[in-house]
């Protein structure tokens, strides 16, 4: 027997977090406080909450009982996606939302898949004239021996690098080599995450998150305001921490980690100390890239300007964390708005009623 969510006027919200990826605990908090929200004034006056809860193997839950995603999407006006990377945050959920005709909040399929996918968005990057660090991608079986591969990128790559999973977000699995017995470390670790390795030189600078939300304030097209993320420094080498990420290391330099990125524990300036020229440079990159990946409602973009080569783009986040601590409720919070009216407009996008 189907089990009625609507009630009165108000417009039942799947929250769908979780999912079979290595971003499942992050994507758990995320829809945590998206659920905290809708259950509070004032969005409680209009909206219900239901908690659509998808484990590590793909089967959805609603109430702790399994059922069909069809069944799930069937008791809700409108699905709010809070998942991060692989299946959430490539495309796949959108595809599968698409078939059901349910309108849900975020990038489509094809736009998310693109971004998430770290090498194809770069090449886009460069098609659109945006700068993005230099990289090469490899490919390193679980098996395979890592000590050839790491010898014909350190003599072909300058030092350093930052060694990144192809087709994932939240900074998870990224690590920094300064040299070669760094690099064969920092090999070994991201391919726990993804046999598909993207290796890029490394540039130190500010590290810049902005992003858009459309239909918002009075704007087509709403650039919010950028901020500045800092990172700890720290002096250890080579060594993986409690939540298996590899440590800042060598010179004592890093990059807003995986760990800073979850537990909300960073320093930050929003608005960012940026020049006009720069905030310009980054505003007509986002909206190059929205046009061409056709991302639509929010998005952030991870920025670095290096102090003489200028402003780089590292990549797209069609599905960025929203936990209670995230780069864009600051950025948000420096201008007044509030985390309840960001979420329902981004509903309102979704339903159209914008």
């Amino acid at each position: 027997m189907t089990i009625g969510f609507k009630s009165g006027k108000k417009t039942t919200v799947g929250v769908l977090r979780g999912g079979p990826s290595q971003e499942y605990d992050i994507s758990l908090t995320t829809g945590k406080h998206i659920l905290n929200l809708l259950k509070k004034e004032p969005l409680c006056e209009e909206y219900n909450a239901v908690d659509i809860f998808v484990d590590r193997d793909g089967v959805w839950h609603i109430s702790g009982a399994p059922v069909s995603p069809e069944e799930a999407v069937s008791r809700v006006d409108v699905l709010f996606n809070a998942m991060h990377g692989a299946y959430g945050g490539d495309g796949r959920l959108q595809s599968v939302l698409d078939s059901f005709a349910k309108p849900y909040t975020g990038t489509k399929g094809l736009g998310s898949a693109m971004a998430l996918n770290k090498a194809l968005a770069k090449e886009n990057f460069k098609n659109l004239g945006i700068k993005s660090p230099f990289y090469k991608e490899v490919n390193i079986k679980l098996d395979e021996d890592v000590e050839p591969v790491a010898h014909d990128l350190f003599k072909s790559f300058p030092m350093p690098v930052i060694i990144k999973p192809r087709s994932s977000g939240s900074s998870l699995g990224i690590s920094i080599a300064h040299n070669f017995t760094e690099l064969m470390k920092a090999l070994e670790h991201t391919r726990g995450f993804s046999e598909e390795i993207v290796v890029e030189e490394y540039l130190t600078g500010k590290e810049i998150i902005s992003g858009f939300i459309e239909d918002f304030r009075g704007q087509d097209l709403y650039n919010t305001v950028p901020v500045q993320v800092r990172h700890e420094k720290t002096s250890t080498s080579g060594v993986l921490n409690n939540d298996g990420e590899l440590s800042n290391i060598g010179t004592g330099t890093g990059h807003f980690d995986w760990a800073s990125k979850t537990s909300g524990i960073y320093n930050y300036e929003a608005p960012a100390m940026i020049t006009e020229e720069e905030k310009g440079i980054i505003e007509n990159a986002m909206r190059s890239v929205k046009e061409s990946f056709n991302l639509r409602h929010y998005g952030t973009f991870d920025f670095l300007i290096h102090p003489k080569r200028g402003v780089y783009l590292l990549e797209v986040n069609t599905q960025p964390s929203l936990q209670e601590e995230a780069t864009l409720f600051k950025s948000l919070g420096s201008v007044g708005v509030k985390a309840h009216e960001f979420l329902g407009h981004v509903l309102k996008l979704a339903m159209g009623k914008k």
